[in-house]
């Protein structure tokens, strides 16, 4: 077990707060959409007849906003804190699940202070071929929450 000790560069940081940024943008385009051209995207994507309104748009996009940042907030710190305190640990793949979308859910188990821990991870179908039942994968531990990681690779890509 080695300790990170990194800072969390940009692909981290990126992958932090990813999810909810996409989302915002999104939520945000489609109101100024509706202000600015008068086009519901909604309408068009469902086939709707009836388009919201742009105060209904307006509160849509605040309340998501209102979710979204602190999500990003807490995926960053979450992200970070790994980064400065995690401790690398080796995870055995233990079992594979269903197969959605060209993911897979995988069953990774690690050890850390003599406590067996489990990981439920989605990875790509080829990705945990590579891996194989019984492979090794790197997850970082927050030492204060060891039930708590996050795969290596995903706070310092490339590495």
């Amino acid at each position: 077990m080695e300790n990170a000790r990194s800072k969390l560069g940009n692909k981290g940081l990126i992958a932090a707060i990813f999810g909810p940024i996409v989302l915002l943008a999104i939520v945000w385009i489609m109101y100024f959409t509706k202000i600015l051209f008068d086009l519901d995207l909604v309408q068009l994507l469902k086939r709707k007849e009836n388009a919201i309104s742009k105060t209904e748009a307006l509160n849509f996009a605040l309340a998501v906003t209102v979710i979204c940042l602190p999500w990003a907030w807490f995926s960053y710190r979450k992200f970070s804190r790994l980064a400065k305190n995690g401790v690398t640990v080796p995870a055995e793949l233990v079992s594979t699940g269903l197969v959605y979308q060209g993911q897979i859910v995988c069953t990774f188990k690690y050890e850390y202070n003599g406590k067996d821990y489990t990981r439920h991870l989605d990875l790509l179908h080829n990705e945990a071929a590579k891996i194989g039942i019984g492979g090794k994968y790197l997850f970082l531990v927050d030492p204060d929450n060891p039930s708590r990681s996050q795969p290596r690779s995903d706070i310092f890509p490339g590495e």
